[in-house]
């Protein structure tokens, strides 16, 4: 799925100021991370899901891209990953999608999920997923007007919160790709 990494981050990359982060990137998205979830901006504080570094050093390791959006300044203001599904080559969850308060309402969201896309379309198409708390309006509104559906609606039972699956099949990705059932383990 990855064999034209490279091209395809520099083709994707083109797309508005979206960059692909590298390691060393990688403190400066956790950071984010953090900033947003104490920032007191979030509905509830599991609509943004703290990550690691080694998680992040591994979907790099592994060949998926980290997308962010820089601010005038160099810092980063809005941050998304993509991971691949377990046991299915062509389904990938998009996680921490995130823009920094002060950046909200420049479309950097739409910039970064078309980015994924992109960079989907470029090794071979698949299901783009990510899993949004039915009470995260905002995030929710984003997705539907990137043209993702709602795929289906779960509980997280750890979390105790219903979880709406958003998903948009990649333009060059023909056939049909049913939603996986194995959501559930996904947090």
């Amino acid at each position: 799925m990855t064999q034209n990494l490279s091209h395809a981050h520099a083709n994707a990359a083109a797309f508005f100021q979206v960059e692909y982060l590298e390691q060393k990137d990688i403190p400066s998205a956790l950071s984010l991370i953090e900033r947003i979830r104490t920032s007191g901006t979030l509905q509830q504080n599991y609509h943004l899901k703290p990550r690691t570094a080694d998680e992040l050093i591994q979907l790099l390791k592994d060949g998926y891209p980290l997308l962010g959006i820089k601010n005038e300044e160099g810092e980063l203001a809005a941050f998304t990953s993509i991971s691949p599904l377990d046991g299915d080559d062509n389904s990938f969850i998009l996680r921490s999608l995130c823009t920094s308060p002060d950046s909200k309402g420049q479309g950097f969201a739409k910039k970064l999920l078309t980015a994924a896309l992109n960079w989907m379309n470029q090794n071979g198409g698949g299901n783009l997923t990510a899993r949004v708390a039915q009470n995260n309006t905002d995030s929710l509104a984003i997705f539907l007007k990137s043209g993702f559906h709602q795929a289906d609606l779960l509980w997280d039972d750890k979390e105790k919160y219903m979880v709406c699956i958003m998903a948009q099949q990649c333009p060059n990705h023909a056939e049909s790709i049913p939603v996986p059932d194995y959501y559930q383990r996904m947090l």
